[in-house]
């Protein structure tokens, strides 16, 4: 990461501000076979910023950390689709992520996603392979916060000690009906390293003009010998111009006694304003862990949302976060607290 000096801000949001590029969405690709219709899409995000550092062995209220970084993560998806009859489609998803400032693959090759299925109009989808765990692809997904969890000032991870992404996963989920779907989800622990034996996770959801709700659970193996559930909600309703949203998770049987757990609460409102939307978020975090590495958090993030076009956009971002830190035997162990913000430009395509 490069450093910069704070008067670039300024400079930059000037330079990019009289800037249009083109239009956003999936690019179609021709395919080695013409039976399958095929697309490339993705994000490039990249800013300045002062970002605040904080974690349990660190007592400073302020330590910061100037550097150009990605206000979220970048990303490639390739996607097919292959039509079998009037009613049956096959298709697939590999998404890959990566650090756009130094170009580096972040995690392994596909780690968003990597799976092939069938939809059908009639009965609903099935997917296997590599997907996001019922919570976080369902319950509490972006829709349910206000940046979308994909900015720094949104709330980031919210389901609580649910497994963020599911290995060797099988998803069936039912067309919607008014509105309402339902889903199963399962996934298959092919060796002890691997996420820890299996998974389970079933939810229902709702999408209305106004209304969008969702509710879920997820069991999966945490140990050879303990498996942790998670309860999860989310929500957002319009009025007027403005969506409010909140989403709520908690994961219990945590550890290797089975008596520690992880509540996270999320709430937040979109509002357009000017040419583009002004964003607020609200987290809060409570761990019980009863182990010396115990964190609670509490955080808020500021934004606003300015699209230059419909594949580009500048973001705004203000953050402020508070850790509350314990000892094993529940006192108090230090409280580290500091605020950040930055810049981003951000490219669909």
């Amino acid at each position: 990461m490069q450093h910069f000096k704070h008067s670039i801000i300024p400079l930059a949001l000037c330079a990019i501000g009289s800037t249009a590029l083109a239009q956003s969405g999936p690019s179609n690709i021709t395919s080695g076979n013409d039976a399958v219709q095929m697309s490339i899409s993705g994000r490039v995000d990249l800013g300045m910023f002062n970002k605040h550092v904080a974690s349990a062995t660190s007592n400073t209220s302020n330590a910061n950390n100037e550097s150009v970084d990605g206000d979220s993560t970048g990303r490639i998806k390739f996607s097919g689709t292959s039509t079998i009859n009037e009613d049956i489609n096959s298709f697939f998803d590999l998404e890959m992520r990566a650090t756009m400032d130094n170009g580096t693959q972040d995690g392994v090759l596909f780690k968003d996603k990597a799976w092939v299925g069938l939809a059908s109009k009639k009965y609903g989808a099935l997917r296997l392979g590599r997907m996001s765990g019922p919570l976080t692809d369902v319950v509490v997904a972006g829709r349910y916060e206000a940046f979308g969890g994909d900015s720094y000032a949104s709330n980031g991870t919210r389901q609580a000690g649910a497994t963020d992404k599911w290995n060797n996963a099988v998803n069936l989920q039912s067309p919607s009906m008014g509105g309402v779907v339902v889903g199963l989800s399962h996934k298959k622990g092919e060796d002890n390293a691997e996420n820890f034996r299996n998974g389970t996770g079933a939810y229902i959801s709702y999408t209305g003009d106004l209304l969008g709700l969702a509710f879920g659970i997820q069991e999966e193996g945490e140990s050879l010998t303990s498996d942790k559930q998670t309860t999860g909600f989310g929500a957002n309703y319009k009025i007027g111009t403005a969506t409010i949203m909140a989403t709520w998770a908690r994961t219990t049987r945590l550890n290797a006694a089975d008596d520690g757990s992880r509540t996270v609460f999320t709430t937040g409102f979109k509002l357009p304003y000017g040419p583009g939307e002004v964003r607020v978020s609200y987290k809060n975090e409570d761990q019980n862990m009863a182990v010396s590495s115990d964190v609670d958090s509490e955080g808020w993030g500021v934004g606003y949302f300015w699209p230059l076009n419909k594949s580009t956009s500048i973001n705004v971002s203000v953050r402020n976060d508070i850790l509350k830190n314990y000892n094993a035997n529940g006192s108090d162990k230090n409280t580290v607290q500091g605020t950040g913000y930055g810049v981003g430009l951000r490219m669909v395509f």
